[in-house]
């Protein structure tokens, strides 16, 4: 199945999740009108669980074949347990509460920036470029030991 979590309320990430559809046969999940009412999420998708805590929403994340959100938080365990997945920005870049910052950010340090959609991208497209996630995981780790070593210097000097 394709899981949509979306927050935003951005009809063209919907039909982006209806054209994915088209092309791979999988359902789509979603979880409708989690901050408000979303009127583009009333025909939205063809399952639509409301019953749906903290173990749940990551069990729908990591058994999906793919994930599209506009989250922070579901594009990182979309990294986590290496799904198949593409993040749109929630909010315009003129908006002075965009988030935006902190997946462009993240995606660039990942090298996942084929990731990110900005504009009308065609799914078809973009299903061919396959994440490499042993090359993810090389820089997560350099982080990692960056952290710790950081860390251990610190908690040294008192």
């Amino acid at each position: 199945y394709i899981f949509c979590y979306f927050l935003g309320e951005n009809p063209k990430h919907r039909s982006f999740a209806n054209e994915l559809k088209k092309l791979t046969g999988f359902e789509i999940i979603t979880l409708k009108y989690l901050d408000e009412f979303v009127k583009s999420d009333m025909n939205f998708g063809d399952i639509s669980p409301f019953e749906v805590g903290p173990s749940e929403f990551v069990s729908l994340i990591s058994n999906a074949e793919y994930v599209l959100t506009d989250s922070f938080h579901a594009s990182i365990f979309s990294i986590i347990y290496h799904r198949k997945f593409f993040t749109f920005n929630r909010f315009a870049e003129t908006k002075g509460k965009s988030t935006n910052s902190r997946i462009s950010s993240l995606f660039k340090t990942l090298n996942l920036n084929n990731r990110l959609i900005l504009g009308n991208e065609n799914p078809s497209d973009l299903v061919k470029d396959e994440i490499n996630y042993k090359n993810v995981e090389n820089e997560i780790n350099k982080i990692r030991d960056f952290s710790e070593s950081f860390l251990i210097t610190a908690l040294q000097k008192k």
